[in-house]
């Protein structure tokens, strides 16, 4: 019975990443259409949801509410969306009947949720933009861009400010809108991966890095869960990828670890790359975000083009690190 049960799992397991790479592929071209439209860095599924619910879910956090009111609106929220994924997930099981439509619906589904060169395309738009004008400020479209994949206030960053968000939302997009997808639809599928993108999209709309206050605090909880794991994961990748990537420090990736007390890619690729990444910020909707800062004492934190070019090398690296380990399982 359980040489049944392995059996049935590894043949699940197989057939997940064979739909994974149907995604992957897909996933290009999908990016280089955002890229035309200077769309932000983030899965197209998540521009669908930012249109549905962003604006009403920033307006329950009122400033002139308790802290018990917004904590309790933010567990609301938690199960509002749980109930919509049950709902989803039923609606879906009873419409994808066969296999063969299932598979079509899970490899666009996937496609939708994960950001593989956004990151990158993002980045030569807006160093192109910053070179075609000598007040080194951004077009509307790139800032707008820019501010919805970090959630961050841009309007006031200089050439180094940009860079900076520019390597922070590329380990982002590595971790949490790369890794993360790929982990859960491996694991569990498509209830799995709807479950985790609704969450994961919660976490970057209302979570601890865009609002502040009572009202983040049950989505934070969920944020922690599910960055662990693809957290771990990509950290050991871009150390792995400072073996690879010139110039790149693995004995100071490694001593990062020491440092920070635990496992954070950012961290990892500061100490890696000898940069200073981090401090306060505030979010697009006038939140003031505290972040620890990343990187060896001495590191500069002023960032030019070179050094956003050695950072997303060094991801693109440890990205076709992963892509190699998947296929390791096919």
């Amino acid at each position: 019975m359980i040489d049944i049960i392995e059996e049935i799992y590894n043949n699940s397991i197989i057939t997940h990443a064979y739909i994974i790479v149907a995604a992957l592929i897909i996933s290009i071209p999908l990016s280089l259409l955002q890229g035309v439209k200077q769309g932000a860095s983030i899965p197209l599924l998540w521009t669908v949801l930012n249109k549905l619910f962003l604006s009403t879910l920033i307006k329950l956090n009122a400033p002139n509410r308790t802290a018990q009111d917004l904590f309790l609106r933010g567990l609301v929220v938690i199960c509002l969306f749980i109930g919509f994924a049950t709902i989803v997930i039923i609606a879906l099981n009873l419409a994808l009947s066969s296999t063969g439509g299932r598979q079509i619906f899970e490899i666009i589904f996937l496609a939708l949720s994960i950001v593989t060169l956004r990151p990158y395309i993002l980045s030569h738009s807006i160093q192109k933009d910053l070179a075609s004008t000598t007040k080194k400020t951004l077009s509307a479209p790139l800032q707008k861009a820019l501010s919805l994949s970090t959630m961050r206030a841009v309007s006031t960053a200089d050439e180094s400010g940009y860079n900076r968000l520019l390597i922070s939302l590329a380990t982002t997009n590595y971790a949490r809108d790369f890794l993360l997808p790929l982990i859960l639809y491996l694991i569990g599928g498509l209830p799995i991966l709807l479950v985790g993108t609704l969450f994961t999209w919660l976490s970057y709309a209302i979570g601890r890095n865009t609002l502040t206050g009572p009202y983040t605090y049950i989505t934070t909880v969920f944020e922690v869960l599910l960055r662990t794991i693809p957290d771990f994961i990509a950290a050991t990748l871009l150390i792995m990828a400072s073996l690879i990537v010139p110039k790149a420090q693995f004995l100071s990736a490694l001593h990062s670890i020491s440092q920070t007390k635990c496992i954070q890619p950012l961290a990892i690729l500061a100490h890696s790359l000898n940069l200073s990444i981090g401090g306060k910020q505030k979010s697009r909707f006038g939140d003031l975000i505290e972040s620890p800062w990343y990187g060896p004492s001495a590191a500069k934190a002023k960032i030019d083009r070179s050094a956003l070019h050695r950072a997303l090398y060094l991801i693109g690296i440890a990205q076709l690190l992963s892509v190699f380990a998947l296929a390791l399982l096919l």
